[in-house]
């Protein structure tokens, strides 16, 4: 959500200031303005994903707490350490917008209600 907020905002920018500015440095033939302007394209590009993921995590694991406290704090942390015990690959591979299912027992074992 907040990636494509921040998107829908640099590409104005992008359109308006970068692609100019890449153009004029690659008709150059200038190796500094190239690397300059590509770095100065392209950074707020990773700045802005590594941004929004941080605020995606802890998004959901907000969402986690407040689950817990709907259904209960003992029984989402007993169905969470079920599927930590059924192993499932795809809850613990490594994205950067997704908790960990060890860092969401952890999150919800520090929280009380």
């Amino acid at each position: 959500m907040v990636t494509e907020i921040l998107t829908i905002i640099l590409i104005p920018f992008y359109l308006y200031v970068g692609l100019p500015g890449i153009q004029r440095a690659f008709a150059s033939n200038s190796l500094s303005q190239m690397g300059l302007w590509s770095v100065f394209f392209f950074a707020p590009v990773v700045l802005v994903g590594l941004l929004g993921s941080k605020v995606e995590k802890g998004l959901r694991l907000r969402a986690d707490r407040q689950a817990a406290d709907l259904v209960g704090k003992a029984s989402f942390l007993y169905s969470l350490r079920k599927m930590k015990g059924m192993q499932f690959r795809e809850l613990e591979r490594w994205r950067l917008d997704i908790p960990k299912l060890s860092q969401r027992l952890g999150n919800l074992t520090k929280y009380s209600a």
